[in-house]
Parts: structure tokens; C-alpha cells; sequence
């Protein structure tokens, strides 16, 4: 009886260890044949995983490559002007100069300024009236007003001209009535200093200078005096 028990218990713990192999065979053969036995791929085997991965996805940069895109700081070619309708358009923005303008469109030139060939071989002086060789489109009389004198005087490389008259306006406006012609001829303003009783306003251009004297006293006169550069701006 004893030795029946034996046999019996020996016979379970061999069928249990058959067992037990026959488990352990099963799971290493459902395991992938790469990886070691703790489940975890070897290096060799997860580098090339990862270079197949990125070089198989469109768009992606493998690691440690360095994608080339173009420089910020590089100057952009200008956009050539676009055609709409038959109408040549400019481009939206242009670079720090544009090349494009409108047709026709052109910087005012200044008046040009009294020739040798506009004035007299001598001074010349005039009453009630302005004088031969005037410069009348430079140094216009007051609208309204009326040429009490006027004269030219012209020397080697200068001309000096000179008109006095009655203003039919307040002197502020006889005043910014010379500035906007003045102006209008590409003189510009400068300081000047009026006398007694009067208000005035200067301007110069180059070597070229005018001034316009108001009076103040209640005459209504006013005069125009210019040391004009002949045929220089």
C-alpha cells in the first residue's frame, strides 16, 4: 500500500513538470524571435526600427540630419508688376525704393529764373506800369493791387529787381498770396527782420533772394525787392 502511494505521487509530479515545460515552450514561441528574453529588443534591432520609421513617413528628417530651409536674412526678389485688364499693376510692396511710377507723372521743375537774354543791356525804371525785361511770372503784384513802379537792373551775373505798389488786401494776405508763389517757384522761407510801422517775409533760393515789405502805417503799400542769380537756380 505504501509503495502504491509512492508510485502515485510520483507520476502526478511528473505529469505536473511535463506541464509546466510544455507552458513555458508555448509563450517563447509566441515571443518575436528579435527580442531577448526579458521582451526588450536588442540596440541593433531598435536603431534600424527607427531609421525604417522615419525614412518610410513623407516629410519627416531623420534624426540627427539637418533639414535645409531657405535663410531669413536672404533678400527676396522683387515681384514683377502682375497685368489685370491690360493695366500694368505695381506690386503690393515694393522693395525700399520703387522702380514703378505713374506715367507721366514727374517732380516739378522750378521756375527757371530770368536769362541773360530775358533782361536789358542797362537798368531800366518805369511808372505806373511794370518795366521791359519785368519778370512778371516770378514776381507777379499783389491780385487787386495796382504798380505804383518797377525796375530792373541787371549786372554781370546778377539782376536786381524792384516793384512798389498798393495792396487792395489785408497784408497778411499780400503776405501768404508772395509765400505760395514764392514757394510755387521753389524758394523757400528765412528769417528776416521788418522795420517800424511794417511786416514782412523773406526767401531764398541758391544765391537768390526776395523780399516783400508790407506797410503797416495805413498807406497800403507794400513792395517787392529781388538780387536774383541770372539763368541759375
Amino acid at each position: 500500500m505504501s509503495n502504491r502511494r509512492s508510485m502515485l505521487t510520483a507520476v502526478a509530479l511528473i505529469v505536473g513538470l511535463a506541464v509546466a515545460v510544455g507552458c513555458v515552450l508555448a509563450l517563447g514561441a509566441g515571443q518575436d524571435p528579435s527580442a531577448d528574453a526579458d521582451g526588450v529588443a536588442p540596440p541593433n534591432a531598435r536603431a534600424g526600427a527607427a531609421s525604417e520609421s522615419s525614412q518610410g513617413r513623407p516629410g519627416t528628417t531623420p534624426s540627427g540630419a539637418t533639414e535645409s530651409r531657405p535663410s531669413s536674412g536672404a533678400a527676396s526678389p522683387r515681384p514683377a508688376p502682375r497685368a489685370r485688364g491690360g493695366v500694368r499693376i505695381a506690386p503690393e510692396q515694393p522693395g525700399e525704393e520703387s522702380a514703378y511710377r505713374l506715367p507721366g507723372v514727374r517732380d516739378a521743375a522750378p521756375m527757371p529764373l530770368p536769362s541773360r537774354e530775358d533782361l536789358p543791356s542797362e537798368a531800366v525804371f518805369a511808372r505806373g506800369r511794370l518795366v521791359d525785361g519785368y519778370p512778371a511770372r516770378l514776381l507777379p503784384g499783389t491780385p487787386g493791387g495796382s504798380v505804383v513802379s518797377s525796375s530792373v537792373a541787371p549786372s554781370a551775373d546778377r539782376v536786381q529787381v524792384a516793384l512798389v505798389g498798393v495792396r487792395a488786401r489785408p497784408p497778411q494776405r499780400v503776405l501768404r498770396f508772395y509765400r505760395a508763389a514764392m514757394s510755387g517757384a521753389g524758394f523757400r522761407e528765412v528769417p528776416v527782420r521788418a522795420g517800424g510801422g511794417s511786416a514782412a517775409a523773406a526767401f531764398a533760393r541758391g544765391g537768390s533772394r526776395v523780399v516783400v515789405t508790407v506797410d503797416l502805417t495805413g498807406t497800403r503799400d507794400y513792395s517787392v525787392f529781388a538780387s536774383l542769380v541770372v539763368g541759375r537756380g
